[in-house]
């Protein structure tokens, strides 16, 4: 479920490009763009993505954009689009088009893929992780476009498959092969329209735990791996998420 984001109520102190940009962008447009990218089910696993990227590859190219798609698996592939302006740095957007499954379709009030607006919010798998950060993005850029702003630099809008699987044949793919070289990068996730300094990762730790035998009729004089690991999780548990949620 995505929830609409009240209009901007003033224009005070914006610039005439901004206004022009803004200006340049349709409501209706946006919502339809929106739900049509809802009703396509580029659910991951499997993680095919093909027609949700050309979904957005398409109005990007007849806005002007130059389209290419990358991927190391043909039903992942990942868009960069790019719009160039004068010399100067490179901004580059990114979200994901791949969405986690269903679960119990029984248990949907809404169909997951019918993108069904009802009291102001779209409701539908990936209407906001991450398909509402696609829309902006996308709809953003068209907006530029649209407007016919000359850019100081370049804008990248990067819309990838495979985020809900570690991102291996998606955004990390796209970095370690240097596939883009953008000086500053907008990743647009689920931040209740709040500007985050940084993002969820991974980070592997290997924890050893170690054990004493005995025999099985003096366990007592023994020491049992399990049960230690099982107090590591339980402490993780007690002692950690509450530094999480702080």
């Amino acid at each position: 479920m995505i929830e609409s984001v009240p209009a901007i109520s003033s224009l005070e102190g914006l610039s005439p490009v901004e206004r022009s940009v803004l200006n340049a962008i349709d409501e209706q447009a946006v919502i339809e763009f929106h739900r049509g990218l809802v009703r396509i089910p580029s659910v991951n696993p499997p993680g095919d993505v093909r027609e949700a990227i050309a979904f957005c590859a398409s109005p990007l190219g007849d806005a002007g954009y130059v389209i290419e798609t990358v991927s190391i698996d043909p039903t992942m592939p990942n868009l960069i689009a790019t719009l160039r302006g004068d010399a100067g740095l490179t901004l580059l957007f990114n979200a994901h088009v791949d969405v986690v499954p269903t679960g119990e379709r029984s248990a949907w009030r809404h169909d997951p893929f019918d993108a069904e607006v009802a009291d102001g919010k779209i409701y539908g798998r990936g209407a906001g992780d991450d398909k509402a950060s696609v829309a902006a993005q996308v709809m953003a850029g068209l907006a530029i476009a649209s407007a016919g702003v000359t850019l100081k630099g370049t804008l990248v809008i990067n819309e990838v498959a495979d985020e809900e699987a570690a991102g291996i044949k998606g955004t990390d793919y796209i970095v370690a092969n240097s596939l883009v070289d953008p000086d500053f990068v907008i990743v647009g996730e689920q931040t209740l329209n709040r500007v985050a300094l940084g993002e969820k990762g991974a980070a592997p730790t290997e924890l050893i735990v170690r054990g004493r035998t005995a025999h099985g009729a003096l366990p007592w004089e023994g020491a049992n791996a399990i049960e230690a690991a099982a107090e590591v999780i339980v402490a993780l548990r007690r002692e950690y998420w509450p530094i999480l949620e702080r």
